[in-house]
């Protein structure tokens, strides 16, 4: 069998914390989900609750064409929170997201999310994570964290080199690829 790739895509402001700009939701997101759906590709699109409400028509459209998922609330670092403002932030996120469709997935800003804090990720009605990366030294698969699948991410700063450089980097990753 062939290897299995899910195509995700952090939906936030452009490059936080370092530009507050929203090109990338203004242009780059509806080309990206008009490529994959020309190709009858669905991706899943992990939006922060604040660009859900400032871009409700994109995240209509990642709901009903393709995956919503949850990326915090405000693109947050939740290792520097403490479970109780986790809740809080994840609370309100997903009742934004949940006014545009189901949510089960879930990856957190920066690759950073406290496995004692996995239990509220189930709690709160979320059954995928994509938190752990590889790129970053998971060197698990896919496991159980908490209640919740961890299907760990694999590329996110690789994609952004030359392919040539990116194409070892591919090969050598085992599936799924996320």
């Amino acid at each position: 069998m062939g290897r299995i790739v899910a195509l995700t895509f952090d939906v936030e402001q452009d490059c936080p914390p370092f530009a507050e700009t929203k090109n990338g939701m203004r242009y780059g997101l509806p080309k990206v989900m008009d490529l994959l759906e020309g190709y009858g590709i669905k991706g899943t699109f992990l939006f922060t609750g604040r660009m859900a409400e400032e871009f409700p028509e994109l995240a209509r459209r990642a709901a009903k064409k393709h995956e919503l998922g949850c990326h915090g609330l405000e693109h947050e670092r939740f290792d520097r929170l403490s479970m109780d403002e986790v809740r809080k932030r994840l609370l309100e996120a997903r009742g934004i997201l949940t006014r545009f469709g189901e949510i089960i997935s879930f990856r957190a800003p920066n690759f950073q999310f406290p496995d004692e804090y996995y239990p509220l990720l189930a709690q709160l009605g979320f059954k995928v994570d994509s938190t752990k990366a590889r790129h970053k030294g998971w060197k698990k698969g896919v496991v159980q964290i908490g209640g919740i699948t961890e299907v760990p991410a694999t590329t996110s700063i690789v994609t952004r080199l030359p392919w040539r450089l990116q194409e070892r980097f591919h090969r050598k990753f085992e599936s799924p690829v996320v």
